[in-house]
């Protein structure tokens, strides 16, 4: 058999074992209507084209950071008040400049009738501050300038206070003024309750203490009262409790007009300052752990005496007096 008759038997094999499906499948599908391909293909974007848009994306989010963010810097960060005769309050944002000035009491407004502290430091107000009361020879009459603050961050406001109280010594030290700074860390309770009396924070801390140990004065003539007058209250008040706590450990009381001749050799003068060391420092340490024994022994009675106020201060902070309820 020839090689072409071998190839034409094998083709007609393979079509009878292989099936027909062409017109099967066109069966199937001629309710299938054909979609048309309409897809354009577009241009590649140039490279300049495509740094345009990266590059306006990113100045869209510069300027959204920092206008976020100087509006943030703007905002409220710390209340500072200023105290001596003439009592401010100072709002300041995160720049340390002046937002806003609250006086709280005439004094202080006549005290910067020529000067206008918004929009100032902080460092330039307090200074003018310093010098106002100076010319006008209020420091001759009142020995402490008080400078609180309240910062919603407790551990900046502390940074902040320690740098206030030192630029404030610096400054009285400079114009040598005999006068000595407390500082005071307000709480926002205690700023609160300040506003609603119209008083500075640091003259309810003093008022709080009157009124926790004596009803001998009204409400209303405490606020009257200079910073000066009060703290002399709160001394006499601290003092007699002194007194007191050393009638009660089985002490004597002092005479209170001794004879000035007697008192060079007055060895029951000296026992009784013994005493009173003696118990400033158990009257301390039965309210803080931050002193040990043997720091208080090495310090004065004046130390002491000024340890123990700073902690009935610190207590009628947190007891955050808001007016007597019974007149």
């Amino acid at each position: 058999m020839r090689k072409k008759d071998i190839e034409k038997i094998l083709i007609n094999s393979a079509d009878s074992f292989v099936p027909n499906c062409l017109d099967k499948v066109l069966e199937k599908t001629k309710f299938v209507t054909p979609v048309e391909n309409n897809i354009v293909i577009k241009p590649a974007l140039s490279f300049f084209r495509r740094f345009a848009i990266a590059l306006s994306c990113v100045l869209v989010l510069m300027i959204a950071g920092v206008g976020g963010y100087f509006g943030y810097m703007n905002q409220d960060y710390q209340t500072i008040y200023m105290d001596i005769n003439p009592s401010m309050a100072v709002t300041i944002d995160h720049f340390e400049k002046v937002k806003e000035v609250v006086y709280l009491n005439d004094d202080s407004e006549k005290l910067f009738s020529d000067f206008k502290p918004e929009g100032k430091s902080i460092d330039e107000v307090m200074q003018q501050f310093i010098d106002e009361c100076n010319e006008k020879g209020i420091f001759a009459t009142n020995s402490t300038l008080y400078i609180s603050l309240y910062g919603k961050n407790q551990s900046k406001a502390q940074e902040a206070l320690d740098k206030l109280n030192n630029r404030a010594n610096q400054i009285l030290n400079e114009k040598k003024i005999e006068s000595k700074v407390e500082k005071n860390k307000i709480n926002k309770e205690e700023k609160k309750n300040a506003e609603n009396q119209k008083i500075s924070p640091a003259k309810l801390r003093l008022i709080n203490m009157i009124i926790n140990q004596t009803q001998e004065y009204s409400e209303e003539k405490l606020k009257e009262m200079t910073m000066h007058e009060l703290k002399t209250i709160v001394d006499e008040l601290l003092d007699k409790i002194l007194e007191e706590e050393i009638i009660n450990n089985g002490g004597g009381r002092p005479n209170p007009n001794p004879n000035p001749d007697d008192l060079e050799d007055d060895e029951n003068s000296e026992d009784y300052s013994q005493l009173e060391r003696s118990t400033l420092i158990s009257m301390i340490m039965m309210q803080t752990k931050d002193y040990n024994r043997n720091q208080l022994l090495n310090m004065d009675l004046n130390e002491l005496k000024e340890i123990l106020y700073e902690l009935y201060k610190e207590q009628s902070g947190k007891g955050n007096y808001q007016g007597r309820k019974n007149g």
